[in-house]
C-alpha cells in the first residue's frame, strides 16, 4: 500500500469544498453572535426599564411617606392653632 493512499473509502475533501465549508462556519457563527448580541442588548434594556420603575416607585412611597407625616404633624395640631 503506497503512503498516502484512501484505502477505507473517504475521498479527500478538495480546497474548493474546504474553503465552502469554513466560510459556511464562519457565517454560521458570525450570525449566531449577532443574534446573541442582539438578545443581551434586549436583556439589558428590560432590566434598564425594571431598575427605572423600581427607582420611580421608590421616589412615589417617599412622596407619600412625607404626605403621610404632614398629615400626622396637622392632625396632632392643637385646634385653632395655625
Amino acid at each position: 500500500m503506497a503512503s498516502g493512499s484512501y484505502d477505507n473509502g473517504v475521498q479527500p475533501m478538495s480546497n474548493n469544498n474546504l474553503e465552502r465549508l469554513l466560510m459556511d462556519l464562519k457565517e454560521s457563527l458570525e450570525r449566531e453572535k449577532e443574534s446573541l448580541e442582539r438578545e443581551i442588548r434586549e436583556g439589558f434594556a428590560q432590566i434598564n426599564v425594571r431598575f427605572d420603575t423600581q427607582a420611580a416607585l421608590e421616589a412615589k412611597n417617599r412622596e407619600i411617606a412625607e404626605l403621610r407625616e404632614r398629615v400626622d404633624k396637622l392632625e396632632r395640631r392643637p385646634e385653632g392653632a395655625q
